[in-house]
């Protein structure tokens, strides 16, 4: 059955409607209030013409309240000016302008979207991700592909000092609940074997060093050694071994000169310059954890995951 160039005007209460069916769908709602709407898609005929079996559902100046879509292309649909709460969107499709500024919901009642609706979809805009879904990230599309996606992670060596152990655990455990292998000190390190063997061996068998960058880590022998031990596998290899984040300004501040056993200045110097010529990521807002934005460092947790794959 055929809804074309159906329309329902200035309807003050429509309850509990379920849309279904075959053929063309075209309806448009104005001024309506609607409450419970369950939209299915049209069954396809796969041997019509794709006009056939166009679908298009228009919302103008319209209350939607606790309704669900399911499997709806809203390519060639719109919403706007509406007021929307409670919605249910799942694996459907918009386009650009299917869902515009224009609309808005009610406090706290967001409407819930799925991963294969993003997917499905051009990047939404911002303004409609906070507003209409509270969702407060713009690269939420580009997030959810690399999520979804296979992806091979490179296994990590974690190069801290004791004195930052808290930050270089909170960094463990993130980069373990996404699924990377990491070597850190006090979790992994076995007893009854050289300290220098644990840490040459490791950092042999991990593909990259993430060195965790302080004035204590950089002051750290042990640390300094696991950077010389980076930076000579990365010779031998020509691979990418050393990767730093940085948590306060001493990488960037120090000169060479203030170096401390004179005797090891130039080995240390090297391993400093080496971790200059990279892109180091600013962690530095996120060392004490009562005071920090999760937010931001959700964020920032994603860019050094993307520079940890293969």
């Amino acid at each position: 059955m055929d809804a074309n160039n159906l329309i329902f005007i200035d309807c003050p209460e429509i309850l509990d409607l379920s849309l279904r069916g075959f053929g063309k769908r075209s309806i448009s709602f104005v001024r309506c209030y609607l409450h419970h709407l369950d939209v299915e898609p049209i069954s396809v005929n796969e041997n019509s013409p794709k006009e056939i079996n166009q679908e298009i559902i228009d919302f103008e100046e319209c209350i939607i309240k606790e309704s669900s879509f399911d499997r709806i292309d809203f390519t060639k649909s719109t919403f706007k000016e509406c007021d929307l709460s409670l919605i249910q969107f799942s694996s459907c499709e918009f386009s650009k302008n299917t869902i515009d500024v224009s609309n808005k919901t009610y406090a706290n009642e967001f409407n819930m979207v799925d991963i294969r609706t993003i997917l499905n979809s051009p990047p939404l805009d911002k303004i409609v991700l906070e507003n209409i879904f509270g969702i407060n990230s713009s690269d939420v599309k580009e997030y959810l592909i690399d999520l979804t996606s296979k992806i091979e992670f490179q296994s990590i060596f974690i190069s801290y000092s004791f004195a930052d152990k808290q930050f270089a655990k909170k960094i463990n455990e993130t980069l373990n609940r996404r699924g990377i292998m990491t070597f850190l000190w006090e979790y992994d390190s076995p007893g009854g074997k050289s300290l220098k063997n644990i840490m040459s061996s490791n950092i042999k068998n991990k593909d990259r060093v993430l060195f965790i960058a302080s004035e204590n880590s950089i002051k750290s022998k042990a640390c300094q050694f696991e950077l010389s031990k980076g930076r000579e596998k990365q010779e031998i290899t020509w691979n990418d071994v050393l990767f730093p984040i940085h948590i306060d300004n001493f990488l960037f501040d120090l000169e060479k000169e203030q170096i401390r056993p004179i005797e090891n200045q130039d080995e240390y110097w090297k391993n400093i310059e080496e971790l200059r010529k990279l892109n180091s990521l600013d962690f530095s807002d996120f060392v004490n954890p009562d005071s920090m934005d999760e937010h931001k460092f959700e964020k920032l947790i994603y860019r050094l995951i993307k520079g940890l794959r293969k």
